[in-house]
């Protein structure tokens, strides 16, 4: 859940994870793109992010880990459940940072959720992934 504190940053709270995020980054689209590149590539992907004061690393592997500590088990459900709490706050995350607010930013939003969404679902993908892993753990 995010908690706009409109004074450069926001609180966000999923699951068993809680922080700032600033209006620096593009949250919502930074973690959809490392997510599609991870489903592509099964390549390990990192995202670094501004808390206003400090950084912290979201690390997409086969779980998904803020620096040395797992916050979901399965990167699968946590980008199933990360679309369904944009979904029900679209209007919010479409317009966060505050500078991403037109007719465009809903549509990419929305682009990038799609695509997501069609990579989880692709079964040979989704196959073509877990031999990466597997092969990766060895």
């Amino acid at each position: 859940m995010l908690h706009d504190r409109g004074t450069g940053w926001a609180d966000w709270e999923f699951d068993n994870f809680r922080d700032r995020i600033s209006y620096i980054d593009d949250f919502p689209f930074n973690v959809l793109e490392a997510l599609i590149s991870y489903f592509e590539t099964g390549e390990e992907q990192y995202v670094e992010f501004n808390a206003e004061g400090w950084f912290y690393t979201f690390k997409f592997s086969s779980d998904v880990r803020v620096g040395k500590r797992v916050i979901y088990e399965s990167t699968i459900d946590f980008a199933n459940d990360f679309i369904c709490e944009i979904e029900e706050s679209l209007e919010s995350w479409a317009h966060f940072p505050s500078g991403r607010t037109s007719y465009d930013d809903y549509n990419e939003l929305v682009d990038l959720i799609v695509k997501v969404r069609t990579e989880l679902l692709d079964a040979d993908l989704v196959y073509k992934w877990i031999d990466i892993i597997s092969k990766s753990e060895h």
